[in-house]
């Protein structure tokens, strides 16, 4: 809160005063000095930082006798706890009750203060099926139906409780919006089963009852519950019991007298999710937000919820150091039962055979012939190969292929050189018929992603890349050459015609499968693609045997061997397509 003055003032007023009285219950026994009693009582504990017991002091000194002083003073600590909408109604009630008690300067400030207030909190308007009911919110009695007007409550989420004798319990988590007004139906189913509770305290006087964290009535009070577990607890100012599990059995009265003992400052724990059970001292309080004031000494918290993990702790509830407020959200518990576990991925196997065909090779033989070509046949050959992967939930596998390529290709070309004899240049042509052959191993790896389709065809598409190895040769079936006259026969000189090369290769497919079971079995169009090309074929020449004749300088026999199929390319950028059969086994 921006302006304290008013505040400042008041407490000012009574730090002064005497505090020597803190018994747990005033001794005075007129009203006027045990509201004094308790107001100083309040005082002291505010200075100390207890807000939670010195509220309580403030309400009790207020509810025997009302004052601006125990009015403002109890405003002060519900906005240090952060309820605000409380805090606004008793700041509210200092202004129109104790208006000749304030002065213009306080009345602004405090008029400040509230429109702070407002700023923060909403409106709740619960209405029920039944009247009489005890409405709760956030474990604090709040009124009972039917209601005059809203509840005002702070911005933000809340379990609002209604609670009727005979009735089961109606519980709801609603969220309020700052400055709006929320509505909430509330609809008690009557008890079909019931038994009856009576609660009494030791020393007879009457006492706040509290079930299953509701207020219920005072004691003694006897009340139909539902059978089974029940926690129960009683409170009278300072004095209280711990919450104790009673046992309501089906028509039968059951009976129980709690002890009071002083009590520590008020624990108020909130836990997500909010049907979370807590637990004090292994006794059950409820589902989702628990405050109360526990006897003074050691007690241990613990928040629970099938699937979810555990939280608790342990505290002194009579050390006002100790942490008094406890916001815990619970961690889910993937291995629990309670959650459906995600689909596991599969390992799976595989494999293909693919007719291999490509238009061209890129060789440099082509390339010739393209110029002067008798005869040129498109590479063809096969593809066989098999993979192994692991397909995610989502439908994405990861995979590894090893296949084998074997293309060969035929073609005749003719190729033109020269020579010079006898003072003049003799053209020479030769007739080849190539047979190029381009296989090897390739190892792959890459993605695919697989999309029901319906029924059981199944759609797939992948991408891989790889490196292969390729061994690319150019046999030289048949040659001749001639000049003028018949053709004779011609051979191929130099080294062997055969390279061996490693060149990436990216490999795209799409297909469509078939399930049978575990068994998927495809048709596939996929492609391979060779972006660089591989080396050429040195010191290869083409000729005939010598036979040299100085009466025919135009003679073959006379030509020596030429170089027209040197440093020809063994392979070049290839496109090859492969449509075949899959087959894949998921394990």
């Amino acid at each position: 809160m921006k302006d304290r003055r008013v505040a400042s003032l008041l407490l000012a007023l009574v730090l002064s005063a005497p505090s020597s009285a803190l018994a747990e219950e005033p001794w005075q026994t007129d009203p006027e000095s045990v509201a004094k009693e308790l107001f100083f009582r309040g005082v002291t504990l505010l200075e100390a930082g207890d807000s939670e017991r010195a509220l309580d002091a403030f309400l009790r000194s207020r509810a025997t006798i009302p004052r601006r002083g125990n009015t403002l003073n109890a405003a002060i600590c519900l906005e240090k706890l952060g309820r605000y909408d409380e805090a606004l109604e008793l700041y509210e009630d200092v202004v129109a009750r104790f208006a000749a008690d304030v002065s213009a300067a306080d009345r602004a400030a405090l008029t400040a203060t509230m429109a702070d207030l407002r700023k923060r909190v909403g409106g709740l308007e619960v209405v029920a099926n039944v009247t009489g009911a005890s409405v709760q919110v956030d474990g604090r009695q709040r009124g009972t139906l039917p209601l005059s007007s809203p509840i005002r409550v702070t911005a933000g989420p809340h379990v609002v409780r209604v609670v009727r004798n005979g009735y089961e319990t109606f519980a709801a988590k609603i969220e309020v919006r700052a400055q709006e007004s929320a509505s909430l139906d509330a609809v008690l189913e009557p008890l079909t089963s019931s038994g009856e509770l009576r609660i009494e305290v030791e020393d007879g006087e009457p006492a706040e009852v509290f079930v299953d964290g509701a207020l219920v009535g005072s004691a003694p009070w006897e009340g139909l519950l539902a059978p089974g577990r029940h926690a129960v607890w009683v409170r009278r100012g300072d004095l209280g019991s711990a919450p104790a599990s009673l046992i309501v059995v089906a028509g039968q009265v059951s009976l129980s007298r709690l002890g009071l003992v002083p009590l520590g400052g008020e624990i108020a724990a909130r836990v997500e999710p909010r049907t979370a059970e807590i637990s004090v001292d292994g006794v059950p309080v409820g589902t989702g937000i628990f405050a109360a004031r526990l006897p003074k000494g050691m007690h241990k918290i613990v928040a629970s919820e099938a699937g979810y993990i555990s939280r608790s702790a342990t505290l002194d509830s009579g050390d006002p150091g100790a942490p008094r407020s406890f916001d815990w959200t619970l961690s889910i518990d993937a291995a629990h039962p309670r959650w459906p576990r995600p689909p596991a991925g599969r390992l799976w196997f595989g494999a293909l055979v693919s007719y291999a065909g490509a238009g061209s090779l890129g060789s440099g033989a082509e390339a010739s012939c393209s110029q002067d070509c008798v005869y040129d046949l498109p590479a063809s050959g096969v593809h066989v190969g098999g993979r192994i992967g692991y397909r995610f939930p989502a439908g994405v596998s990861l995979g590894l292929g090893g296949s084998w390529l074997g293309l060969t290709k035929q073609l005749y070309r003719v190729e033109r050189d020269s020579f010079e004899a006898g003072g003049r240049r003799h053209a020479v042509r030769y007739d080849i018929e190539d047979q190029i052959d381009v296989s090897g191993p390739m190892l792959s790896f890459g993605g695919s992603y697989v999309a029901h389709l319906g029924w059981k065809l199944d759609i797939v598409s992948r991408l891989s890349g790889g490196v292969f190895f390729a061994r690319a040769a150019d046999e030289v079936q048949r040659a001749t050459a001639r000049t003028t006259g018949a053709q004779v026969p011609a051979f191929v000189f130099g080294p062997a015609s055969d390279v061996s090369t490693i060149v990436p290769a990216v490999l795209p497919e799409l297909g469509l499968e078939l399930g049978l079971g575990d068994v998927r079995v495809g048709l596939a169009l996929a492609a391979m693609f060779l972006p660089l090309a591989g080396p050429d074929y040195v010191g290869r020449r083409v000729g005939v045997d010598p036979d040299p004749d100085p009466l025919r300088p135009d003679a073959i026999g006379n030509a020596p061997q030429s170089g027209v199929i040197d440093h020809e390319r063994s392979f070049g950028l290839t496109a090859v397509f492969l449509p075949g059969l899959s087959f894949r086994y998921e394990l």
